[in-house]
């Protein structure tokens, strides 16, 4: 069974280790269940472990960063001399998945499979 461990996710990302336990808990199983094993190439396919803990360590990396900008960030507006600094939603990725190194190369699995790729016929 192609199942990940947390283990296996601080050895792609060591900082990783810091996560609480829960949480670990909560992403493992997420990534065990929610990713279609056929999709990469069966349950025990070394590109569906791959795609587990990638997708394990993104979210792990997005726990870390919590706190730390990310969906908000701040804008200055000013007129003469009067200046408000207010929240505003960050524009700067397409997807979460392109906010972290471990999300960009869960993506990389995932669109160089070919079932993704296939069209949606109604």
């Amino acid at each position: 069974m192609a199942s990940i461990t947390w283990s296996t996710v601080v050895a792609a990302a060591p900082q990783l280790a810091v996560i609480p336990l829960s949480y670990q808990t909560d992403v493992l199983n997420y990534v065990n269940t929610t990713l279609d094993d056929g999709l990469y190439g069966g349950e025990e396919s070394f590109k569906l472990r791959m795609a587990r803990t990638y997708l394990a360590a993104h979210m792990g990396e997005m726990w870390l960063r919590k706190g730390t900008g990310g969906a908000v960030t701040g804008e200055t507006a000013s007129a003469s001399s009067v200046a408000m600094s207010y929240a505003a939603p960050w524009h700067g990725a397409i997807d979460a998945l392109e906010t972290t190194s471990y999300g960009l190369e869960f993506k990389r699995l995932t669109d160089s499979s070919a079932a993704f790729r296939m069209p949606v016929v109604w």
